[in-house]
């Protein structure tokens, strides 16, 4: 006859239900700590950018500020045909500050529906998860890249 097994003790059990609810836990603090990583890296990603951005735009305004600057010490106004000039080239130089910014918004989107992380790459276990997907993360944005600069973007290739 198969023996019976005896009925845990109550300390058993109850050290048993708080294993199980730190387990629970703690899967729950690296889901988070997960996800607080991909939004900082979106958000440094995003700030560097702007930081592009508003350098060229520094660049730009010191550019004028130079020109403005040697009109002023040669002693000579500027036309009105000459200040409409510069007024349409600054607005050009806008326009094409807009269309970069808005470059690279698109290129930020295309890149987020390229390339989606595994649940591994999510949640990784061990460091050499986070290495591995690493990898595969390089290798998939410079596929990425390469499409991009030929303009064929489309979805990865597995």
């Amino acid at each position: 006859m198969a023996r019976r097994r005896k009925p845990l003790s109550p300390q058993a059990w109850l050290l048993g239900l708080v294993g199980t609810l730190a387990l629970a836990y703690i899967s729950y603090e690296v889901r988070v700590a997960a996800i607080q990583n991909i939004g900082k890296r979106q958000i440094a990603r995003n700030q560097e950018a702007i930081q592009r951005i508003q350098q060229q735009q520094m660049e730009r305004q010191r550019q004028a500020q130079q020109q403005a600057h040697a009109y002023v010490h040669q002693q000579q106004p500027m036309s009105a045909q000459e200040i409409q000039l510069e007024r349409e080239r600054v607005a050009q130089q806008k326009e094409a500050m807009r269309q970069r910014a808005e470059q690279e918004w698109k290129k930020d989107e295309a890149w987020e529906r390229f390339y989606t992380p595994t649940h591994a790459c999510k949640y990784p276990e061990s460091q050499a998860r986070v290495d591995v997907c690493t990898a595969r993360e390089a290798r998939f944005r410079k596929e990425f890249e390469q499409l991009w600069a030929a303009g064929e973007f489309s979805q990865p290739r597995a």
